[in-house]
């Protein structure tokens, strides 16, 4: 009887840990490693029968000492445990890596079909105006101030240029994005951005050349 007492007290004596304390305990392993590693019998654990259901307690000073060398090492086809952990961490990564890669081409995407709209809209309007000049000096008989209509001419002619430029290299960008090399896109970046400031300013210059040219020719018939 003392002797099974005995042996009571020192099973009492062992603290034993859940697999989530044992995540906490070494530095935030995942939990799935801990129960991995439970079942390969790399710890000394039991399972038992708690009010939430059977639960694996780990004797913890077997989380700081080596595996006993009678616990079985698990194999699947020849790879140990510890090789299956680092694959799985590895294809965690490779995972993670993905998605990362998945957000960085939709993000090239967007500004892709930004430019691409923008570029649109320029050629869209640099047209509309050139269609307005061309109604203008078909209306008046004689007109006057040329050099003006000459700037607005050479400007409308100059932004339809840059937004078919820039129309052409975003939309062919964005057919390959994600397959082409990143400083394809940076050099369509260097290009575009130029391309844009440029088709916006010749646009500007069209309308006051225009502008100007129209009341000067059309003030003195009112």
């Amino acid at each position: 009887m003392g002797e099974g007492k005995g042996d009571n007290n020192t099973d009492e004596a062992i603290e034993r840990v859940t697999i989530a304390e044992a995540a906490v305990l070494l530095g935030g392993c995942h939990p799935n490693t801990i129960r991995n590693r439970v079942k390969a019998g790399m710890y000394r654990a039991e399972k038992v029968h708690t009010e939430n259901g059977p639960t694996w307690m780990i004797e913890r000073d077997s989380l700081t000492t080596s595996a006993p060398a009678s616990a079985p090492q698990h194999t699947v086809s020849g790879v140990s445990v510890a090789q299956q952990e680092a694959i799985q961490e590895l294809a965690r990564a490779i995972v993670r890596e993905a998605g990362i890669a998945r957000e960085d081409v939709v993000r090239l995407e967007n500004n892709l079909k930004a430019y691409a709209e923008f570029f649109r809209s320029m050629a869209f309007l640099n047209t509309a105006l050139l269609a307005g000049i061309a109604t203008t000096v078909t209306f008046l008989s004689n007109p006057h101030h040329i050099f003006w209509l000459t700037v607005s001419m050479g400007a409308v002619v100059l932004g339809i240029l840059l937004a078919l430029l820039g129309l052409v290299v975003a939309t062919s960008q964005l057919g390959v994005v994600g397959t082409s090399p990143p400083t394809l896109y940076r050099l369509a970046r260097r290009l575009l951005d130029p391309a844009g400031v440029l088709g916006a300013l010749a646009f500007v210059i069209a309308m006051l050349a225009f502008s100007w040219f129209a009341l000067a020719n059309f003030l003195p018939l009112l």
